[in-house]
């Protein structure tokens, strides 16, 4: 079990959600069947596991998300570049508290329950990663065929993974969904700092975050431990995604 003492909750809050239409604010203030928002329930996950160090980084509309959690003691990063760039130059943003403490990494437009982070904090590895054991009955519902938009996630027989965001020709390469929810020490954080410089064909303000996860692995194998979730979970993509959410939550 981590020391709450010394840990992080990061929110990446940046991006606009392109592909979710007609709403003129950041995705994280969807609010849960008309009740919390989304970064609201991410931040009572949080402080139920005892993480109080909560941090979010800003971008698209940051304004509406500082007035929204204006009560809140929360500390910000701004990705000035949001328009242009994606989450991994998010994250460099606040550099400055993942080379210091353990960090839990939550993506902001996702459901999920306190175990999840729990998960995260009792495992003993410097990398680890929530994997949504029921993925295939959400995906089902969003999409006629789940290959469609789905995105490989493999692990071996000691549930380290392997493979992680490419794209999959069948089910079997799918063991379950990368949800957003990532544990990392500030040794671990420092060293993918490291490949992202040593790396040349990477472009931080490019690539996607599950792309570099990819290419880490390459380099460094078994290294990131999969945890199975089966609580409640939910990404907002599209609008449909709104129905499927509240009839599960």
């Amino acid at each position: 079990m981590k020391n709450s003492n010394n840990l992080n909750g990061l929110i990446l809050a940046a991006g606009r959600g392109r592909r979710l239409k007609g709403i003129d604010y950041p995705k994280s203030l969807i609010k849960i069947n008309n009740k919390k928002t989304l970064i609201d329930n991410i931040i009572n996950v949080f402080e139920k596991n005892n993480i109080t160090n909560i941090n979010v980084i800003t971008g698209y509309k940051k304004n509406k998300i500082k007035i929204h959690l204006k009560k809140k003691n929360i500390k910000y990063f701004n990705n000035p570049k949001w328009m242009k760039s994606n989450m991994v130059a998010s994250l460099l943003t606040a550099d400055k508290i993942l080379s210091k403490n353990y960090t839990i990494i939550s993506y902001s437009d996702i459901f999920y329950s306190k175990s999840a982070v729990a998960l995260l904090l009792k495992n003993k590895y410097d990398i680890s990663i929530t994997s949504f054991v029921n993925w295939k009955k959400i995906w089902k519902k969003r999409f006629k065929n789940p290959l469609i938009d789905a995105e490989t996630f493999n692990y071996d027989k000691h549930l380290f993974l392997t493979e992680i965001g490419n794209k999959p020709k069948k089910m079997s390469e799918i063991k379950g969904q990368y949800m957003g929810l990532i544990g990392i020490s500030p040794t671990s954080w420092k060293k993918i700092k490291f490949f992202i410089k040593k790396e040349t064909s990477i472009n931080v303000n490019k690539i996607s975050f599950t792309e570099l996860l990819s290419k880490y692995l390459r380099k460094n194998p078994k290294s990131i431990k999969v945890l199975k979730y089966k609580g409640n979970f939910m990404e907002i993509d599209f609008k449909k995604d709104f129905q499927i959410k509240n009839n599960l939550i």
